[in-house]
């Protein structure tokens, strides 16, 4: 489960020094007894701030103790609120920021979400807020009071001050009760989805009110005000049956003092029940509601995969005969049929082997690495003519490695380079997709080339998990099949395990190997043939996430009439069983087969040019390719046909297409080849 965000306000470090207190309208409390700060030249306290707080709170605590070292012309001391073993704080301390002593939580409960406190508890001055933004006005407020005292500090009484910010209510109620003092639970196994909910529900009230109600797991201790999201281990949460809400069914409800959310977790009831809320919250306020929502007719994520388009020779290098690097050109035509058929998607994801046979598929080529850069460029510039917002991902496949082995111009071992690199170098992944956190990612040192290779990624798209599977590059080579290694397996079955606990996400898995290649005879029976590694080596992680799609190419085969044979179902047992995408047959498959998970075709872009010669242009390109003399290698003309497949996601199923480009006995641009749909297991 993720971290859940700070939901804070951040400002730059230059704001706190030019803070306004023109707003500050001091509150009258109780009388305190004064802190003597500073006396006879010295600093009596220590500056006190969150572990491994950054930004502006750190910021403001390092100012505040150089503020009080000027003034007391003395070195002041300032640590971290962390107490390992047997620490205590210390006597005399002034805490800076949320840290984990109860005179700030003393503190800090008596103001709002925009608002400030400075004030004195015990023998301790306590400067707190929940947005960064406030706490750095506070703590110019206390340098001012420093500066103005010339030699001794004394902090009286008089000095505290509370800022109260405007708020659009004075609370925000459900069923006519303030939900002042209520705490957010989640269950410990949250998903994203209804994580999100939660904060977006504490952010929306906190703004509204200023009552600021904390999200913590249902492992803390209950309390007598909480709401409850989702599956919790609260009784009242288990009193209702998420199971017999149905499809699409929620429940908002009041248990005693106890608020209890309640769906089947999928992504858009979640979502859609959470705007609704939020709609409410508006108007200052929300109430008990049930009932069932209705799934968009539109969807809210579209993809379309390419893979195996298998660029090489000499289309790879700037010096050929036609004058440039050269892309597949079936790759920009389809690009071209989409724009103008579908419109544009969310994501296009790649899947292996697009560069390869420099000068040989199996044996380290010298491809210099300046080539390698620019073509990368191309290519990602290429693919993201397709994407909304440019996101492509990439997976390495079988023929994307050793290219650079033999270089002597790269940043590696001798100048070799990796040449499956669409994330760690510049304009890939890291710059289409965002940079991925260490726990969503898994990448090796390769032993030829001393350079990182990303085995596996995790991202999210529109609520869609979306992942990558490759090939060690050191083992690639010994065999094509074997590429996964058991460390890479066990980094793929824990990330699945902790972003689909319930079995019920979607995950769009890419993995350029298939685990079996599907045959339909005329009568509809199903046969397969299986890449028997790869099948032992990946179901295990897969088993048991229903909603789970493996995304492959690697076979250079062709479906001439329904896209439904480009998808297999797995049963509980991991045996491929055949579906033929009626809605009815889909709801039977999950009933009956238990479905586990599924591998979809993601199309092919280059047939084999020895064995299917035919189906290329007579526009191959000639250059050296890594040889002394010119060659023309046949296999670098365009490819007559190409196919890709297309996935639209809803709410309540995923509709998978194939897309023709070209001409070629059968296979045409014109031909629509029926959809499947694919009904999403709850």
């Amino acid at each position: 489960m993720k971290k859940f965000m700070k939901l804070i306000s951040l400002v730059t470090a230059v704001l706190f020094l030019s803070s306004s207190m023109a707003a500050c309208s001091p509150t009258p409390a109780p009388p305190k007894d004064p802190l003597n700060i500073i006396s006879g030249g010295k600093c009596n306290y220590t500056v006190v701030r969150p572990e491994n707080c950054v930004g502006d709170t750190k910021a403001a605590a390092v100012a505040l103790k150089n503020a009080l070292a000027l003034a007391a012309d003395s070195t002041v001391s300032i640590k971290d609120d962390a107490l390992d073993g047997s620490m205590k704080p210390e006597e005399y301390e002034i805490l800076v920021g949320i840290t984990n002593r109860e005179e700030t939580a003393e503190v800090l409960n008596s103001i709002r979400y925009g608002d400030y406190a400075i004030g004195i508890a015990g023998k301790k001055l306590v400067i707190t807020a929940y947005l960064e933004d406030k706490l750095v006005e506070a703590v110019n407020h206390v340098i001012g009071l420093i500066k103005r005292n010339e030699g001794d500090f004394i902090f009286r009484d008089e000095d505290q001050v509370t800022f109260r910010a405007d708020y659009e209510f004075d609370s925000v109620k459900f069923d006519g009760a303030s939900l002042e003092g209520y705490t957010i639970i989640v269950s410990s196994t949250v998903s994203e989805i209804t994580e999100a909910c939660a904060q977006k529900l504490q952010s929306e009230i906190a703004a509204k009110s200023g009552i600021y109600l904390p999200v913590k797991l249902d492992t803390a201790k209950e309390t007598e005000k909480e709401i409850l999201i989702g599956d919790t281990t609260r009784s009242q949460s288990r009193k209702v049956d998420a199971s017999a809400l149905g499809a699409f069914g929620y429940s908002v409800t009041k248990d005693g003092s106890k608020i209890v959310i309640k769906t089947n977790d999928d992504n858009f009831t979640v979502t859609k029940l959470t705007e609704n809320i939020l709609d409410s919250i508006a108007s200052g306020t929300f109430a008990p509601v049930s009932g069932k929502l209705e799934p968009r007719d539109t969807p809210y994520m579209t993809m379309f995969c390419f893979t195996d388009v298998h660029n090489n020779f000499a289309m790879l290098e700037p010096t050929n005969l036609s004058g440039g690097y050269i892309v597949r050109k079936n790759v920009d035509a389809m690009i071209d049929h989409m724009l103008e058929t579908e419109g544009a998607v969310d994501l296009v994801m790649v899947g292996g082997d697009l560069m390869s046979d420099y000068p040989h598929y199996n044996k380290s080529g010298n491809w210099p690495y300046k080539y390698f850069i620019e073509y990368r460029k191309l290519l990602t510039d290429t693919f993201a003519r397709l994407s909304k917002d440019g996101k492509v991902v990439f997976n390495g496949g079988n023929h994307d490695y050793g290219q650079g082995e033999a270089a002597t111009d790269g940043p590696g071992r001798n100048g070799s380079y990796n040449s499956s690199d669409f994330y760690f170098g510049k304009d890939g992944m890291k710059q289409t997709m965002g940079e991925l956190a260490e726990e969503d990612m898994y990448w090796i040192v390769g032993k030829n080339t001393g350079v990182k290779y990303l085995i596996g990624y995790h991202y999210t798209v529109n609520n869609v998990h979306v992942m990558g599977i490759a090939p060690d590059p050191d083992l690639i080579w010994s065999a094509q099949g074997n590429g996964f290694t058991e460390e890479a397996m066990d980094w793929l079955n824990k990330k699945l395990d902790e972003i689909d606990p319930t079995g019920n996400e979607i995950i769009f898995l890419n993995c350029h190997y298939h685990l079996h290649t599907r045959i339909e005879a005329d009568d509809g029976s199903l046969s397969t043939i299986t890449d028997g590694y790869n099948a032992n080596k990946l179901t295990l992680p897969l088993k048991g996430h229903s909603n789970l799609f493996l995304f492959y190419g690697h076979t250079e085969s062709w479906n001439h009439d329904y896209s439904v044979k480009s998808v297999i179902h797995y049963n509980t047992t991991c045996s491929p069983v055949s579906c033929k995408g009626t809605e009815t047959e889909s709801t039977e498959l999950l009933a009956a087969e238990q479905r586990s998970f599924n591998a979809v075709n993601m199309g092919h872009f280059r047939p084999g040019y020895y064995q299917f010669p035919d189906m290329f242009c007579d526009d191959a390109v000639t250059g050296y390719s890594g040889y002394e003399n010119l060659y023309t290698h046949g296999s670098t003309a365009t490819p007559k046909v190409g196919q890709g497949m297309y996935v639209q996601v809803f709410d309540d199923r995923i509709v998978f297409t194939l897309k023709n480009i070209g001409d070629y006995e059968g296979l045409s641009t014109e031909d629509i080849l029926e959809p499947y749909t694919v009904w999403l297991y709850k």
